[in-house]
């Protein structure tokens, strides 16, 4: 192609730093969906771990015996979940892991530990005079709850009995 053409070359350069962009992007975006699943997988080992298993074990025997937050072996007992769900939280909140992501792997838990829990966070905060306690999980619970009525899928807020079943 000779003289006079330079327009051609601009353009087909342009074609090709747009082209080199779009690439970019999506490796970063497939990047972003693995660092998201090995995060993922690591809050499910963690979530199977001895320390939470005794930890949501305490706190279901709480939620059945009608356990208050004034009581403060009850925090210390229900701190490992309450910290774990904290975090899922805050991983959500940041968009480090995606809502639906998180939907998937942990709404189960979420929709029955935070009602379990919720009376005497709630309590907690109240006598600490701190609301910002625990309020990534009380996020992520609301979360959960509108991921799941978006999805159509039988969540939402738990009844007591619901509760008490889940507990026993």
């Amino acid at each position: 192609i000779g003289a006079g053409s330079e327009w051609l070359w601009a353009m087909l350069q342009a074609i090709a730093v747009a082209f080199s962009f779009i690439i970019i992007y999506r490796q970063l975006r497939k990047q972003d969906d693995a660092n998201a699943i090995t995060a993922l997988k690591g809050l499910r080992e963690e979530w199977r771990s001895p320390a939470l298993r005794a930890s949501r074990m305490a706190i279901c025997r709480q939620f059945i015996r009608g356990a208050r937050a004034e009581n403060a072996r009850l925090q210390e007992l229900e701190y490992p979940v309450l910290s774990y769900f904290e975090t899922l939280g805050v991983l959500v909140k940041r968009g480090i892991i995606d809502t639906h992501m998180a939907w998937e792997a942990f709404s189960q838990q979420v929709e029955y530990y935070w009602p379990m829990s919720e009376a005497r966070v709630l309590e907690f905060r109240r006598k600490s005079r701190d609301g910002t306690w625990y309020s990534n999980f009380e996020y992520l619970a609301r979360r959960m709850e509108t991921t799941s009525k978006k999805k159509g899928a039988p969540g939402g807020r738990k009844t007591i009995d619901d509760l008490r079943m889940y507990a026993e």
